[in-house]
């Protein structure tokens, strides 16, 4: 019989406009992998926040290694033994492996001093997730993707996390890195960690889970224990999804995603924003019509953290989200395209060449942009996009078109979840307005949310799904 972990029963979460889900029911045992699943990525959110303890359900009991307890005593215990994997975590970059492991994890006590100790239980917990040569004294700013999200995994072992929620992991980790963090979970999985899966990519439940439960209407609909029904379902799912979508009048798209909210601004504050709130989904094209030439620009300062607003608060994927500069910004999913990009030096280096310009892009991303094979799937794709082989050219012997194709590549190698342009169609021709249109439908197509400032109605209204007017 499987050990259990957690157990939550009828959970009941209520919302403005009524319930928003009720009789969520959820059991987790030990070294299991579970996938959630919903027809409402909002209420998917909500019932992991209060998995994490971050929230309250209005009524429900969890049970913690079989003891019941009611959710006002529930919450603080669930904190300690559920960690939350939704972003790569940024550390103080002068700290070494070993305080983050040890200081900035929580594992303060008597004996943190003792750096023999300390080195001592760093090992001992490596030895135990097979994970080697992995060096204590190793400054965490020169850390890869890899070693940062499997120090973020250690941490939570060494504070008794007994719960990891995988949250959409494919929104912030390409391919590679997904893979790569998956082979480490499975080792975690082996030595009796657990985890809760929710993600946009159904391969990844399809790959990993050990039973899925699907939420459809706010009460939990399906628990499959089969993974060959996971699978099967997953398929009917998804042509259930494209049918819904098709009968409804909306674009189809051309991949599979699960509709939510990419981007959220509530009750935004500052020089000349005045409790701006907007809601952006995957998928979708959002035309922001600034009437005024200065309040567009403004929301595009505080998303990228130029700007500091007086009050308001910013969500992405549904992760209370703080903007920090750019290039901080783009390594969580927030990618922004310039005015006039190609004659932009920071979105092009026109002295270098195509396959440069891409490498540079990935060099703090990836740590396979040397690996021979990865570069060959990049110049692969490459030639998809481009129709030839370019990647030995140099960018400023590209035509206009093929340089702003390379600006939007460059962009969706860091898997963005949302992506800002900014006066897009500004001094473009009419070939380079269809371009431009063309490939900002292919990015909603991949169910990226897109945010679009414009001056111009007609070109907002001709790619737009809404329009959001500031006046």
């Amino acid at each position: 019989m499987k050990e259990e972990v957690l157990r939550f029963r009828s959970l009941m979460k209520a919302a403005n406009e009524g319930k928003l889900f009720s009789d969520i029911e959820m059991q987790v045992c030990k070294g299991e992998i579970i996938g959630l699943r919903s027809d409402n990525n909002g209420i998917a959110q909500a019932l992991l926040r209060i998995i994490a303890g971050t929230d309250r359900p209005n009524s429900g009991s969890v049970y913690i290694d079989g003891a019941r307890y009611a959710f006002d005593d529930a919450a603080t215990l669930l904190r300690n033994v559920v960690y939350t994997f939704d972003h790569v975590e940024e550390f103080s970059p002068e700290l070494s492996v070993l305080d983050v492991f040890t200081v900035a994890g929580g594992a303060i006590d008597k004996d943190f001093h003792d750096m023999r100790k300390r080195e001592a239980l760093f090992e001992k917990t490596l030895e135990k997730y097979h994970y080697p040569n992995y060096p204590a004294d190793r400054k965490v700013s020169t850390l890869n993707i890899l070693d940062k999200c499997m120090l973020s995994l250690l941490r939570a072992c060494l504070r008794g996390c007994q719960l990891i929620i995988l949250n959409d992991v494919s929104g912030f980790l390409n391919e590679i890195d997904r893979q790569n963090v998956m082979n480490v979970i499975e080792k975690f999985q082996q030595n009796g960690m657990s985890f809760i899966m929710l993600d946009h990519e159904q391969n990844m439940l399809k790959a990993y889970v050990n039973r899925l439960y699907y939420l459809k209407g706010g009460i939990t609909a399906y628990v499959l224990d089969d993974l060959s029904e996971v699978e099967n379902f997953v398929r009917i799912a998804e042509a259930s999804e494209k049918e819904s979508k098709n009968e409804t009048g909306r674009k189809e798209c051309k991949s599979t995603y699960t509709k939510g909210t990419a981007l959220s601004i509530l009750n935004l504050n500052a020089r000349n924003l005045d409790n701006f709130s907007l809601r952006v989904d995957r998928g979708e094209i959002v035309g922001i019509m600034d009437l005024t030439s200065y309040a567009g620009q403004e929301i595009v300062d505080v998303l990228s953290g130029q700007l500091v607003p007086r009050s308001g608060q910013i969500y992405l994927n549904s992760v209370l989200y703080k903007p920090s500069g750019y290039h901080k910004s783009i390594k969580r999913g927030l990618c922004f395209i310039s005015e006039n990009p190609i004659q932009n030096n920071g979105m092009l280096f026109h002295n270098m060449t195509v396959m440069d310009n891409i490498m540079l892009t990935l060099s703090e991303k990836d740590s396979m942009i040397f690996n021979s094979k990865f570069r060959k799937s990049v110049q692969a794709r490459c030639e998809e996009l481009f129709h030839k082989d370019i990647a030995d050219c140099l960018v400023s012997r590209l035509d206009e078109i093929d340089q702003l194709k390379l600006v939007y590549y460059k962009m969706l190698l860091y898997y963005p979840g949302v992506i800002v342009c900014v006066h897009p169609f500004s001094g473009a021709n009419v070939s380079m307005q269809d371009t431009t249109e063309w490939l900002i439908r292919e990015c909603a197509n991949q169910g990226i949310a897109v945010l679009i400032l414009s001056n111009g109605v007609r070109e907002a209204y001709n790619i737009s799904d809404r329009i959001v007017s500031l006046s």
